[in-house]
């Protein structure tokens, strides 16, 4: 296509994964990088349910290869951490929307290399669940990955899949995951060196993606196991998970029966319709849940007259620290101004010991939880 190639980065499962993206392409020594990302932010960010597609964003960079997010770029109704991170890393970001279903991405990843110039993309996933079959219990946000894959597969573009931080997202077993590496024959390369990860983690500390900050920490030589998800074993950091494993994206579609599945979707309502079909857990619908039962009159708070301590009294008795996305979740936040309290909290209660995104267990003994919400 091009005597001068770039390479196409994609976040396979939505913001987090530009994080380990940005760390992935520095560390290979990529010439002018390229990256692209679906929009679907947790509800504590964006109450709104499901994805988003670029008619529900403002101020995007319209482009012949697309729309890219920029530093103004905003979310009515809602917040990404998107622009911030292009204004900090100066990275050209476009906008997937998958609202269009797999063709629609499909459709939209080949415009984005053309335009680019860009002969090889590359889908990067955050934790490995994008290597799933598709029918492990533990698997919880299979949708925009598998629709991601099946777009890549079928956009005629070279392309591989890549996962950094294996198993830090917490939704493959060890075993399920050592599984899926047998059978795809997956390649193991050269690890995320400790400086690149120290630069990345020092620019996007703030980001709230556990799996991506986690796989920087453990680069770093941070080590230990962490209690993401109630009732799950907790993740283990090991200078490991810092290493990339990469696969032919033609194999992981065959593989990934939810890839198939979904390859000839026009909608993500369709997308939806088919994983819960097939017995898939619905991020959408859990969305929609959540927003239905959320009291119209202000509740009594699960903090009120607690400690920490008392709240975390069922973390995982072999984890020695506790995931923040686990405490916001234990403390029923439902807004970005009471995540960003809590995190202003931890960083100054919890000074010299808290590192976004875990807090040690040592650090909750007799701790009175006083933030303020």
């Amino acid at each position: 296509m091009t005597t001068n190639p770039r390479a196409l980065l994609v976040g396979s499962g939505g913001s987090g994964d530009v994080v380990s993206a940005v760390a992935l392409a520095r560390s290979h020594g990529y010439r002018a990088p390229v990256f692209a990302v679906p929009l679907w932010e947790r509800a504590i960010f964006d109450p709104r349910p499901g994805p988003r597609g670029s008619a529900d964003v403002d101020h995007l960079e319209w482009t012949p290869g697309g729309a890219r997010i920029v530093s103004s770029t905003r979310l009515p109704g809602g917040w990404s951490p998107l622009p911030e991170l292009v204004r900090r890393t100066g990275i050209d970001l476009y906008l997937l929307d998958v609202t269009t279903g797999v063709r629609g991405l499909a459709k939209q990843l080949r415009a984005i290399a053309h335009h680019e110039r860009a002969d090889h993309l590359e889908l990067v996933d955050a934790g490995g669940d994008i290597v799933a079959r598709g029918d492990e219990p533990g698997l919880v946000s299979p949708a925009l990955d598998a629709m991601l894959l099946a777009a890549t597969a079928a956009c005629g573009i070279r392309g591989t899949v890549t996962v950094v931080g294996a198993g830090l997202d917490g939704e493959l077993t060890p075993h399920e995951f050592a599984e899926s590496g047998a059978a795809l024959k997956w390649r193991a390369g050269k690890p995320i060196s400790g400086s690149v990860a120290a630069d990345v983690y020092r620019q996007l500390a703030w980001f709230p993606s556990e799996a991506s900050l986690l796989m920087l920490l453990a680069a770093q030589g941070v080590s230990g196991t962490v209690d993401i998800t109630r009732g799950r074993e907790p993740v283990v950091l090991e200078v490991g998970a810092a290493r990339p494993v990469s696969m032919d994206v033609s194999a992981v579609a065959r593989f990934n029966c939810l890839a198939d599945a979904v390859r000839n979707t026009t909608d993500f309502a369709t997308v939806d319709r088919i994983l819960r079909d097939l017995g898939c857990v619905s991020e959408y619908g859990l969305e929609k849940d959540k927003l239905r039962r959320r009291p119209e009159v202000p509740q009594k708070r699960p903090w009120e007259g607690h400690s920490l301590t008392d709240l975390l009294d069922d973390i995982h008795p072999r984890a020695d620290h506790v995931g923040v996305r686990r405490i916001y979740r234990k403390l029923a936040l439902t807004s970005r101004r009471e995540h960003q309290v809590l995190m202003s909290w931890l960083a100054s209660r919890h000074a010299g010991c808290f590192v976004n995104p875990m807090l040690p267990l040592n650090a909750l003994a007799n701790n009175e939880l006083r933030i303020g919400l």
